[in-house]
């Protein structure tokens, strides 16, 4: 356990999932030794090879071959499995406590700090859609105190862009599009160019919000990007929901309202509107 895991660990305060930890602790458990899996398979296929030219059994090498490739397509296979779950938990079920946990165990198991800023960047991301805004901008500060590449430094700076998004604070939001922008154009991190630009679109959805412009703001939010994942239409819905609410307009809101609650899971998207 690094000091990392437990600074982080200080800032989050939660309760892990016990399902949740033990499946992603036995996935690693697998991954630390399909490196000895690979290792193995090289060394028996020297001696397979060795013993082949000698004998000559065409059948044995075909079936020896055919297990090797059904080894190495199941390890693939189990690890894609587990990442597509992993997605699902935040972006879909939005079971923000399992993925949390996922995230969190993945950061306790990482033994090289400097790579773990991708562990770090999914549990600011799951605090953010939990409201946890204040932890979410510590644990970007940590991102940038232990990892110093160019991708870190992008992690980071997504978190702080998100967390002045959710807390309406305007300056702070467009001083961190502004460096994204400078990262874009500098950073050849395929994610970062989308994600620039759909942060560029977040001043203009808070003064939506800020005028009720309700027919502007869902125009804008009606867009692929805002409604790929579940997540996102949710997002989306919430942000309807507060400005139908707040001019009267009771069967849209009650539309938002409703998809939110129906697909929210324990994000704060619904804790915040739950009892309305």
């Amino acid at each position: 356990m690094t000091e990392l895991y437990k600074e982080a660990e200080a800032i989050v305060m939660f309760e892990k999932d016990c399902e949740e930890e033990l499946r992603t602790e036995k996935f690693l458990r697998f991954m630390k030794a399909t490196r000895w899996i690979y290792l193995a398979i090289i060394i028996l296929t020297v001696l397979f090879m060795i013993w082949w030219t000698f004998s000559q059994q065409h059948l044995m090498f075909v079936l020896y071959f055919a297990f090797v490739i059904l080894g190495i397509v199941g390890i693939y296979l189990y690890k894609r499995k587990f990442m597509k779950n992993m997605f699902y938990l935040q972006f879909t079920a939005c079971n923000m406590k399992k993925a949390l946990t996922v995230y969190l165990v993945m950061l306790r198991n990482s033994k090289e700090i400097e790579k773990s800023d991708a562990s770090l960047y999914g549990i600011g991301g799951v605090l953010l859609c939990m409201g946890e805004f204040d932890k979410a901008i510590e644990i970007a500060n940590l991102i940038e105190r232990y990892t110093n590449t160019a991708t870190s430094k992008v992690y980071a700076l997504i978190i702080r862009t998100s967390a002045a998004f959710y807390k309406n604070e305007t300056e702070t939001l467009e001083s961190c599009i502004e460096q994204l922008g400078q990262m874009a154009a500098q950073n050849a991190t395929p994610f970062i160019r989308p994600t620039y630009n759909m942060a560029s679109e977040y001043p203009e959805i808070l003064k939506f919000q800020e005028n009720l412009d309700y027919a502007g703001a869902l125009q804008l939010l009606s867009k692929e990007e805002y409604n790929r994942e579940t997540l996102s239409k949710v997002s989306s819905n919430y942000r309807l929901y507060r400005i139908a609410k707040a001019v009267g307009m009771e069967q849209e809101a009650a539309r938002h309202k409703e998809f939110v609650l129906a697909n929210g899971g324990d994000s704060f998207y619904c804790k915040n509107i739950e009892n309305e």
